[in-house]
């Protein structure tokens, strides 16, 4: 197997990283040793051409120098941190190794005017700690050393290969990289035989790429084991031809909901599996070598930048080198040639996302690969087993239910707030769905490909719903007319996506859950009902903007905004409080909420279907095509639902009213709105309102953040203060 590096000093990367994609699409490159980048610490991730990952690298608290290392995103590899080994200004490195070589790989750049005895004796302490962290493995060093090797009778020239020679290690370029200079080169200990070196064709800075290729024997080969379902057209079609020849006369005599989703589904999928199914398949991850440049490098491009070559190549002629016309005309081309590779790689974006189904994913995609955020699958997994995921999820309902039981004989209980809110004077009912009202339900479903637990997916439910809309609508009916919700659609799945900070730890994970597809169709049928029937009898808090027809984030912010103008005009002190929750969603009880249920009009049997909704749900976790154990979810509203922010709206529902100030609620999020003429009464009524809320979260076993809690005072008039009496 061959492993090609490639080496330069790009004299600051921020306007050559499409130039530098073409050039390592072209020399299909798997490791890139990068010297004066010229980006400072928070921006070095934002430079990367697709189809690589920032590996390491070292940056100057000041622009320019600096050195990197990129690698392909495929490859895994381990950080060296030798940060304390350098020094900037005289020797920035950045270094990494790679299990699958053997190879430890390091960027190096040395400034022209720094002391080179210091610099030889923070080389020789560099080169001493890699050989010992890792003595069994090879050394590929790019760098920019700013001392010419042609000179060899040069004290500096002498004294660098002697101490390369010193820890075997040898330089490999004889050719000039910078005018008549061999300043950049490639320092090794493999062996002569098994690598190769050369000068790259192209200059995208004023000194030459060294392109190394060396080959690593007995390597093994990067191999993934990869399940799919095929759902090709010709496979999807006949499942629907089969689908449609189906008896489902025997459906219709079972009574029983259980059973009735149960025959419906298994038959559902008998024939799925059968016609689409479940495929394994190995790939070789070496072949990952195009990253897609060559979609807009095309052939006008080509003849530009061989233009820039020539001319470029003039320049480096004695005779030429001072052509100032020459030279112009070269700087003049340079910039015709970058302006046309942005440009097509502009074009290229645009069609990319306008030709795409989902305009907004595509854009997406876009954004992720020129920020330079395109990393491998396999890293952003995190290094949790599934079980310890799964087990964190589930306590949080464990704890849930001993706070409940623990403050079962608080003074102030939940139904004490419940009180002061408007309940219902008539009962809810289900009413039975009909065909058309299901085919909307189905229609309005996005046409995700994304498999849920049965492994369908929205798409493949859309374009089969007119062939399985009679048995869906009696099975639908069946549920809401014995008030249960069927058992095979309680079992959901999350799979966990890495946040920030230490990824070994589970709070650092955000997760995305997946719920059957049928059950999302049954909990719009329900929602749709108890939304009406909130709407009539006007039970929900106009305090409330979040998942409810006609309210948004926009409108939200918009009130907030208006009350503060207001407050501006009256000539008021405004006092904004931003609650935090912390787990809001998974800390709800489900007997609270059943009992806030009742109290708004869900009574008797359709009581008995949100009961059944929320009791014995099962929950698993996936990491990386692992799954963890099935286990019962105790508390929390269903991740991922159709009804689970509704019921958390009607949890959170008796806020407002217990509060006796102006409050904006966006689901978990919530903010109190003080006002007044005297900043020391809106101060003294906000750590009022905060206290109150407090014990209401208490009482409704939810808790605060106060980290993260927010207090922002808004006012034209001046504030003296020498202490603030407001509360964190």
């Amino acid at each position: 197997m061959w492993v090609n590096v490639l080496h330069l000093n790009v004299q600051s990367i921020r306007n050559k990283v499409n130039e530098l994609a073409v050039v390592l699409d072209e020399a299909t490159c798997d490791v890139v040793l990068i010297n004066e980048h010229w980006l400072l610490e928070d921006e070095v991730k934002l430079y990367v051409p697709s189809g690589f990952q920032l590996a390491s690298a070292y940056c100057r608290s000041e622009p320019y120098g600096g050195a990197s290392i990129l690698i392909k995103d495929y490859i895994k590899f381990e950080i060296i941190d030798v940060s304390h080994l350098t020094c900037p200004r005289l020797l920035e490195a950045a270094c990494i190794y790679v299990n699958t070589f053997n190879v430890i790989f390091i960027s190096l750049y040395r400034t022209p005017d720094s002391n080179s005895n210091i610099f030889f004796t923070y080389l020789e302490y560099l080169l001493h700690f890699i050989c010992n962290r890792k003595p069994k493995s090879k050394i590929v060093l790019g760098a920019d050393f700013n001392i010419d090797f042609s000179k060899v009778n040069d004290v500096n020239t002498v004294m660098l290969i002697n101490l390369l020679k010193s820890f075997n290690l040898y330089h490999v370029n004889d050719t000039p990289t910078r005018y008549n200079n061999i300043i950049d080169n490639i320092v090794t200990n493999l062996d002569k035989n098994c690598f190769r070196c050369c000068l790259w064709n192209y200059q995208i800075s004023d000194h030459e790429m060294i392109l190394f290729n060396f080959c690593v024997p007995s390597v093994t080969p990067m191999v993934k084991q990869i399940s799919f379902r095929r759902v090709k057209e010709n496979n999807v079609n006949s499942f629907a031809e089969q689908l449609s020849q189906f008896d489902w006369y025997s459906l219709f005599e079972i009574t029983d909901t259980n059973a009735a989703f149960e025959y419906f589904i298994n038959n559902l999928m008998c024939l799925y599996n059968y016609f689409c199914p479940m495929i394994q398949k190995s790939v070789n991850l070496q072949n990952k070598k195009k990253t897609g440049n060559s979609k807009w490098f095309d052939e006008s491009l080509h003849n530009m930048r061989n233009i820039v070559n020539t001319l470029g190549d003039m320049l480096k002629i004695p005779a030429y080198r001072d052509n100032v016309a020459l030279r112009n005309c070269y700087n003049l081309q340079k910039k015709m040639y970058r302006e046309r590779i942005k440009e097509a790689k502009i074009r290229c974006n645009d069609t990319f996302i306008n030709e795409a189904n989902n305009k907004c994913l595509a854009a997406w995609k876009v954004i992720k690969l020129e920020a330079g955020n395109h990393f491998s699958t396999d890293d952003n997994l995190p290094q949790i087993a599934p079980d310890k995921f799964n087990d964190h999820y589930i306590n949080i309902g464990k704890e849930i239910l001993s706070k409940y039981q623990t403050n079962n004989n608080n003074s102030i209980r939940h139904s004490v707030y419940l009180a002061n809110a408007k309940s219902s004077q008539v009962s809810f009912i289900f009413k039975e769905i009909d065909e058309k009202q299901i085919c909307a339900i189905v229609k309005s479903l996005k046409p995700s490909k994304c498999e849920d637990i049965y492994g369908l997916s929205n798409k493949i439910v859309k374009f089969i719903a007119p062939l399985i809309i009679k048995p869906l609508t009696y099975v639908i009916n069946l549920s809401l007319s014995s008030s249960r919700f069927p058992n095979c659609l309680k079992l959901s799945k999350s799979i966990p996506l890495f946040k920030k900070g230490d990824r070994s730890c589970v709070d650092n994970y955000r997760t995305i859950t997946i719920v059957s597809v049928f059950s999302k169709i049954l909990e719009t049928c329900v929602k749709n009902q108890l939304m009406d029937f909130l709407d009539v009898n006007q039970i929900l808090s106009n305090s409330q903007f979040g998942f409810r027809p006609g309210y948004s984030t926009v409108k939200a912010l918009d009130n907030v905004v208006s009350q503060i103008l207001t407050s501006f005009e009256d000539h008021e002190y405004l006092g904004l409080t931003l609650l935090d929750l912390s787990k809001a969603f998974d800390s709800i009880s489900h007997d609270i909420l059943l009992n806030k249920l009742q109290y708004y009009g869900i009574c008797n049997d359709t009581l008995q279907f949100f009961r059944t909704y929320l009791c014995g749900r099962l929950h698993m976790v996936s990491v990386g095509g692992q799954d963890s154990s099935v286990k019962e979810v105790l508390a929390g509203v269903p991740q991922g639902s159709v009804l689970g922010p509704l019921l958390f709206i009607l949890y959170v529902n008796d806020l407002p009213i217990n509060l006796n100030c102006n409050t904006v609620l966006y689901a978990d999020d919530t903010s109190i709105i003080v006002k007044g003429n005297c900043v020391h009464d809106v101060l003294s009524n906000t750590n009022r309102v905060i206290n109150t809320a407090s014990m209401w979260f208490e009482s409704n076993l939810l808790k605060m953040n106060d980290n993260k809690t927010e207090n922002i005072l808004f006012s034209l008039r001046s504030i003296e203060m020498q202490d603030s009496i407001l509360k964190p």
